[in-house]
């Protein structure tokens, strides 16, 4: 991002990290420009078995499980992260497929001194 290093309070992405090819690296890099005390806070599918999301919606990933989060979240330096998790109907584009899908909400605070 073309923002200096501890630049602003609040980082959030919400249902982006499953197109990304380097999610960790998104979080460490939204933690790089919040501030020590600031606030990354993701919002994302649940690891599901929907494959057909892949090309119809152009998912890189088909969702993270909590584990999967809690590693990219410390990776990045932050705090353990903190949320809940919700269901939502996802229609394919292309065919009559419903796919049910748990999204969550996480976020955690950028330590007062950094992990790495």
């Amino acid at each position: 991002m073309p923002l200096i290093d501890d630049s602003v309070d609040a980082a959030v992405a919400t249902m982006v990290l499953h197109h990304a090819t380097d999610p960790a690296a998104m979080l460490r890099e939204m933690a790089r420009v919040v501030r020590p005390g600031g606030t990354v806070a993701i919002c994302d599918e649940d690891s599901h078995p929907y494959e057909w999301m892949g090309e119809e919606h152009h998912d890189v990933w088909l969702g993270f499980s909590e584990e999967q989060v809690h590693e990219s979240f410390t990776a990045a330096g932050l705090a353990a992260p903190r949320g809940a998790r919700r269901q939502r109907n996802v229609r394919s584009t292309t065919s009559v497929e419903v796919a049910t899908i748990d999204i969550f909400a996480a976020h955690a605070r950028v330590a007062d001194e950094r992990l790495g």
